[in-house]
């Protein structure tokens, strides 16, 4: 009877111990598939930090240029006229989209004026 139960014993050990290697190598994999995906991370982190400040740069570049076309669109007056451009596109928008004839348009700048 104790050459049964050390024979069962062995087998145990060897099941255990083949056990145990696939677990080893398991874990080997996993960590791998880590460190890979860790540094597929680290590589998307990066690129969007670089599309994120060229984005930025953009937008503070349209900031600027917006700022100087309206510096420029209230001071700007087109050849052979008296009127600033702000002034004749505010008349024209009127007329296209709001469809006011001249006259309301004309009570609108007198409006305009007063405030």
């Amino acid at each position: 009877m104790s050459q049964s139960k050390k024979e069962v014993s062995v087998s145990a050990y060897k099941a255990l111990g083949l056990k145990v290697k696939k677990l080893e190598e398991n874990t080997k994999d996993l960590r791998s598939e880590g460190r890979k995906l860790r540094k597929r991370i680290k590589s998307l982190e990066s690129s969007r930090e670089g599309w994120k400040g060229k984005a930025v740069s953009r937008q503070e570049k349209c900031k600027i240029q917006e700022k100087k076309f309206l510096r420029q669109t209230k001071t700007i007056k087109p050849k052979r006229h008296h009127y600033p451009i702000w002034l004749i596109t505010l008349v024209v928008n009127l007329q296209i989209y709001c469809h006011c004839s001249y006259g309301n348009i004309r009570k609108v700048l007198e409006l305009l004026q007063k405030d």
